[in-house]
């Protein structure tokens, strides 16, 4: 008898939440829970020393201004991640960007003209930019 009651709660999660739970049914609420990681990790890497090795640089300035450029390059890999989350492309930011591992941009210039076109791109990586609003590079 025990043992069926210990069975019956088995896989079952209690949380707690100040979220509205009628606007959330229980598997997405278990979701919004599990991707609560990343968030705190994106908190956590803000908060802590950044990792900026090795830096050749002498002006405090100039060590602000890379540090900044980093931030924003955090940011922008989260934008990235959360947009693909949201339309379902990828889930993190890794994958989002392992997705253009293979695409390539050829410049060809012949008489004084330049072509870029871009090559070896899969369906997906054409998805993530099509939500992301970037297109192919332009014919110069």
């Amino acid at each position: 008898m025990a043992m069926q009651d210990e069975n019956r709660l088995l896989g079952k999660y209690m949380l707690v939440t100040n979220v509205n739970i009628f606007d959330y049914d229980a598997d997405q609420l278990l979701e919004l829970y599990k991707s609560r990681h990343q968030i705190e990790s994106r908190f956590r890497a803000l908060k802590n020393d950044l990792k900026i090795r090795p830096i050749f640089l002498q002006s405090e300035e100039r060590i602000k201004s890379l540090v900044l450029v980093n931030i924003l390059a955090l940011l922008v890999y989260s934008l990235i991640e959360w947009i693909c989350q949201q339309n379902k492309l990828a889930t993190s930011g890794r994958d989002a960007l392992d997705i253009f591992r293979l695409p390539t941009i050829i410049t060809l210039t012949f008489q004084g003209q330049t072509i870029r076109q871009i090559g070896n791109v899969s369906s997906q990586a054409e998805r993530v930019m099509e939500v992301l609003h970037l297109g192919p590079p332009d014919s110069a």
